[in-house]
Parts: C-alpha cells; structure tokens; sequence
C-alpha cells in the first residue's frame, strides 16, 4: 500500500476525476441510438424518441417509422456524426424551426443513404447546417430557405446531393480547405459562394438552373453529368467536363 501525502493525494483525486470527466466527455461524444417506430414526437433532440433514450452524437439510425418528418431543437447546436438511413428506411424530411436560430453541425461520416428514398433538410430563417471534417451530404435533397445557410468546411463534400438554395438563402464553401468538392446539383435564386474552390457539379444528371449569383475569388464551376446546368444570363453547360470561371 502506497501513502499519500496530502498534496499528492489531491493531486491523485483532481487527476482521478479529471480522468473520469474525460471518459464520460468521450463515451457521450461517442453515442449511437436509432430513432423509434413510433416515437412521441418528431423532436430530434428528445432521448425518448431514441432506442437507448439517449440524444445522439456519433451515429443516429433511421429505419421503419410512423414519424418522418424530425425538427432541431432551436438555440442550440445538434452536433452528430453521420446520419444513418437503413434499407427499411422511408422517406425522411428534417427542418429547423421557423425563424428561430438553430444550427447543425455534421461531423463524421455525414449522411449515409443505404435505402432507395433521398432524405430531405429544410434549413430556414437563422438556420444552418454545417458539413466539417470529412463528412458528406450523400445523396440528400437540402433546401435552404432565405436567411439559410448551407456551409462545407475543412475536407467535407457535397456528395451526390441535390441543393436548392432559394432567394436570400446561402450555400458557401469559402472555408473549405480541400480546393475542391462536389455536388449533385446546384439550383435556386440563392447566393453560391465559391471562395477560390472548385465545385464539381451534375452527377446526380439532373436539369437545373441558377438564377442567383455564383461567385468567388479564383473558384470555378465544373459541370458534368448528362442534365443541363443553366445559369444566370442565359449561359449554359451541357454534359461533359464544362468549366466556367467565377468572377
């Protein structure tokens, strides 16, 4: 048996504490749960719409539901990893609450689609989602309505995804430290800004049209794909490798 002297044993319950403190930070910051068959309600950030009842941050598990249509908890963050949608998964629909600031912040894996319906993000007034790390938006539909933002930062993607960025609504990838990204499609009257980053737009093949502004400070706009992009001023690139410089 070892004997402590007063300023060691304190030394030994801070470090022990600290240590626990650590482990319960981590094991939170490491919480799967799959959203229920019939959850209470349709509050993303209520545990006991959860299988365990527990609000999750790694991975959230979406299968067979009688409730697709999940709000964010406003004036706060919901930091998850990936969003996890199963071959029994219907189609799900996730918004912020109507003008109240809410923000969403995607971290891992990012979204991951293995049925065959698209889910879809409705990001409204004082709203945002923010795609960081690594993390993608597979093959989502993601709306953002005016006083909106949709963000990418360090090496994160837009993957296969389909953005509608409408009037007053923004989509921005100046923080993105890759150089480069891509996108399903992009459409709407919102603001798409670039920064000095390239967006590789089309391979959902679908026909689109911009009709707000693209720009950026040495950015540039790649299409392919077999749909028609179609920009402001009548400018348009078809299918094939198309680029297009911002101003």
């Amino acid at each position: 048996m070892r004997t402590y002297l007063c300023g060691e044993m304190r030394t030994y319950l801070l470090s022990t504490v600290a240590a626990a403190a650590l482990l319960a930070a981590t094991s939170a910051h490491a919480q799967d749960a799959t959203w229920l068959l019939n959850p209470g309600s349709g509050s993303f950030n209520t545990a006991t719409n959860w299988n365990p009842a527990v609000v999750p941050t790694n991975t959230a598990i979406f299968g067979a539901s009688n409730t697709t249509s999940i709000s964010f908890q406003p004036f706060t963050t919901t930091s998850i990893g990936t969003l996890q949608f199963n071959p029994d998964a219907p189609a799900y629909t996730f918004a912020t609450a109507p003008n109240l600031s809410t923000s969403i912040s995607v971290t891992g894996a990012g979204i991951v689609n293995n049925s065959s319906n698209a889910p879809t993000f409705i990001v409204g007034n004082q709203a945002n989602i923010f795609f960081r790390g690594s993390s993608t938006a597979g093959n989502a539909t993601i709306i953002t309505n005016a006083g909106g933002l949709t963000g990418f930062v360090d090496s994160a993607s837009g993957g296969n995804a389909r953005f509608i960025t409408l009037a007053g609504g923004a989509f921005d990838m100046t923080s993105l430290s890759s150089g480069v990204m891509t996108a399903g499609s992009i459409e709407g009257a919102g603001t798409f800004s670039l920064g000095s980053n390239q967006l590789i737009v089309g391979s959902n093949n679908l026909s689109t049209t911009v009709s707000g502004v693209i720009r950026g400070t040495g950015g540039a706009l790649v299409k392919v794909g077999s749909g028609t992009l179609t920009l402001g001023r009548q400018q348009q690139l078809y299918g094939g490798h198309r680029r297009r410089r911002c101003p």
